[in-house]
């Protein structure tokens, strides 16, 4: 579209309420009308937030400040559209448009671009509600010389969707809240999540949905439990009782008991027990100690069985001369 059929396509505007959908009244609460001459196009580009979010839209308000006009953009977060119960938030403002400013002034100078609105709102929708970005182009201001404050309802102010344009805005991050309750946050083009033992992933691409559930494997505790103690007593079910004392001696703190050697006993660590040796067990001396050991033994029984001869004549000798004596005796009676 050239700039002349846009200004004309803006100027044929001004005598209806465009942008505002053609069965909307565009009445303020307080009875008053909005000018068709005000508006006469807008655009607003914002992330997808509701199945239906253009449909949402509306004018929450013109104010008149006395110098200064400015138009507040409300987004309706109720389901219903009519009634009572319609609920909306004001989510962006667009500000500082003169009094004085006519349809003759450039298309450029009667552009008014959007600012958004700190929203408190439950859900993503205040989140979602600060990407919006687009702009209200005015018509004339010639019919809002006395205007006050209007303040209009979702439905009868309600926006047209052919100029509301959703966009579905990429996820940039993924965050992960660990056991220990500490947030890590991964920021990547391209996130994997890989399910690890016991866990399933079950995908539904058509609706964009991955279920995460726990998957049995071998081994596994057949039953589940929630808190300390049947975890405990599952697993002593499962794997019997751990050793608790040893001789009545409890491990320390960290659970481990420690095995000492007294007299003659050495304990060490092997690669998956321990090994207790008697080094009094082994033999002091070599075969050529116990070759001479075995000689001088061979040498002292030599001695002692001389010895032995010789203390055997030498009392059969004494016996003799005894016997001698004693016959002299006799015969000199």
């Amino acid at each position: 579209m050239s700039l002349d059929d846009a200004l004309e396509w803006c100027d044929q505007n001004m005598h209806n309420n465009y942008p505002i959908v053609a069965s909307a009244s565009a009445q303020a609460t307080s009875g008053i009308y909005l000018p068709p001459s005000f508006l006469v196009d807008m655009q607003i580009v914002v992330p997808v937030i509701d199945e239906d979010t253009a449909s949402r839209f509306y004018i929450s308000s013109v104010a008149n400040d006395g110098t200064s006009l400015s138009i507040t953009l409300g987004y309706r977060t109720s389901v219903e559209e009519t009634g009572t119960n319609v609920q909306g938030v004001d989510c962006a403002i667009a500000s500082g448009i003169p009094l004085d400013l006519g349809n003759t002034a450039s298309l450029e100078s009667r552009t008014f671009y959007l600012a958004p609105i700190v929203v408190t709102a439950s859900g993503n929708i205040g989140e979602r509600l600060q990407g919006l970005y687009g702009y209200f182009v005015v018509g004339t201001c010639r019919d809002m010389q006395n205007v006050g404050v209007l303040t209009f309802s979702p439905e009868n102010a309600k926006l047209i969707e052919t100029r509301i344009y959703v966009i579905r805005r990429p996820d940039t991050s993924l965050s992960v809240m660990l056991n220990s309750g500490i947030s890590k946050t991964l920021t990547s083009e391209d996130i994997t999540l890989r399910a690890g033992d016991g866990i399933d992933f079950i995908v539904d691409t058509a609706n964009g949905v991955v279920t995460i559930s726990r998957e049995a494997i071998d081994g596994d505790l057949s039953t589940q439990v929630t808190t300390k103690e049947e975890a405990i007593a599952a697993i002593l079910s499962d794997l019997g009782s751990p050793i608790m004392r040893i001789n009545g001696v409890s491990p320390n703190a960290d659970g481990a008991f420690f095995i000492e050697g007294g007299d003659c006993v050495d304990v060490a660590n092997s690669r998956n027990g321990v090994i207790v040796n008697n080094p009094c067990a082994k033999p002091c001396c070599g075969t050529s100690n116990t070759e001479d050991v075995s000689a001088l033994l061979a040498l002292l029984e030599e001695a002692n069985t001389r010895l032995t001869n010789y203390y055997e004549t030498l009392a059969s000798t004494v016996n003799s001369i005894q016997s001698r004596l004693s016959s002299l005796l006799a015969a000199r009676r």
